[in-house]
């Protein structure tokens, strides 16, 4: 994990390879869009979480989220825990 200033997770970053959250395929292609764009949100996410007071929805749509719901899975399955419980820590 490295940090990142909150004015660049503030201006969020497309999650699915179309800017939204459109699924692709695994392969090259997917772990290419991990790597530069999912991982980053998320550690964008985290920080955001830690450092504001936005709404869980309000990060999902700042880090390229349309969907809080399928936001909150994608950062389950990355740390393990829901954004809201990651805040509390």
């Amino acid at each position: 994990f490295y940090t990142i200033g909150i004015e660049i997770c503030l201006n969020g970053a497309p999650v699915g390879p179309g800017g939204n959250n459109d699924p692709i395929t695994k392969g090259e292609e997917y772990d290419k869009w991990y790597a530069e764009t999912f991982t980053p949100a998320m550690e964008n996410a985290a920080v955001l979480l830690t450092e504001t007071q936005l709404s869980v929805s309000e990060i999902a749509r700042k880090t390229g989220f349309s969907d809080a719901f399928y936001f909150g899975q994608s950062f389950r399955k990355v740390f393990g825990v829901s954004p809201t419980q990651y805040r509390k820590k």
